[in-house]
């Protein structure tokens, strides 16, 4: 649990901190969000929307509360809520990426991929493990293209490598029923090649069917001398740690330790940033006559 709020707190810390930047009828709004209320701040920007319908800052303002109420809904199990306002966060974030603000360049795009990636990790692993398998692409593929155009951003680079993290032991360890299924298209494929093979050479068939008797004969022979050297093995005890599965185990433990440690480093350094951003004094940029991006 403690690993799970950690990725939620560095995922909206942008959008939080986007209050500082804005004019001071917006700061209601987000004093409202720190304070955990996010539907209020919802409604409190919905109505700023009425009032100034063409801002682009309202627009995003309205994502980010969006965003807070999907990350509300997963903390009370309500993973349906959740997923609508990510969805309508993340459509929201979007269609301000090609802004001309400098500041929505910056943040649409890391708040949009903010929410691809908590829409993939939604899914379920088990039943769901395609579909999340392919969200979870979607989202590094749009933490890439925000690493592009901001090499040094920090919050990406975590929030990528995580999903890294999460994409590569899943790939390691499929539910069974995609395995046995990853593993049935690849007999029929080799199948298919022998099949092919055979039947292009004749001959060679011919040949490798007396090679299989030949070798069955002489199996024959070595049969009741092998048999006292199996019983002989059979009855030594195995050695600890030589089965796979006590490796697999070790190594999973000792991997499980190494992401945790990175995770701690992370978190520290997480709150260093938020306190920095909660420091600034930048002001917001107004267009000409007082209009809003």
């Amino acid at each position: 649990m403690r690993r799970v709020m950690y990725i939620a707190l560095v995922w909206c810390m942008t959008a939080w901190a986007a209050g500082e930047f804005f004019d001071q009828r917006f700061a209601d709004g987000y004093t409202l969000l720190d304070d955990g209320d996010a539907q209020g701040a919802l409604d409190y920007f919905q109505e700023l929307k009425v009032e100034t319908p063409d801002s682009a800052l309202v627009d995003y303002s309205i994502a980010t509360a969006h965003y807070a109420l999907g990350l509300s809904n997963k903390e009370s199990d309500n993973q349906e809520k959740a997923t609508e306002h990510w969805v309508t966060a993340k459509n929201n974030f979007d269609r301000l990426i090609s802004n001309s603000s400098p500041f929505l360049k910056e943040n649409a795009p890391l708040n949009a991929a903010n929410c691809m990636a908590q829409l993939a990790r939604q899914l379920d692993p088990g039943k769901q493990y395609k579909e999340r398998m392919t969200a979870l692409k979607s989202a590094i593929s749009e933490y890439e293209k925000v690493l592009y155009q901001q090499p040094d951003n920090k919050m990406a680079k975590a929030n990528i490598d995580h999903l890294r993290y999460l994409l590569k032991k899943m790939q390691q360890n499929p539910p069974p029923d995609q395995q046995e299924q990853d593993e049935g298209e690849d007999g029929e494929s080799g199948n298919e090649g022998d099949d092919e093979e055979e039947g292009n050479d004749p001959q060679k068939g011919d040949e490798e069917k007396d090679q299989e008797e030949q070798e069955q004969d002489g199996a024959e022979d070595d049969q009741e001398g092998d048999s006292d050297e199996d019983e002989s093995e059979s009855d030594s005890p195995p050695q600890a740690g030589d089965s796979p599965q006590d490796q697999s185990s070790d190594q999973k433990t000792e991997s499980d330790e190494n992401i945790e440690a990175i995770l701690d480093s992370l978190e520290e350094q997480n709150k260093k940033e938020q306190k920095n951003l909660r420091r600034s004094t930048r002001k917001p940029q107004v267009g000409p006559g007082g209009k809003w991006w």
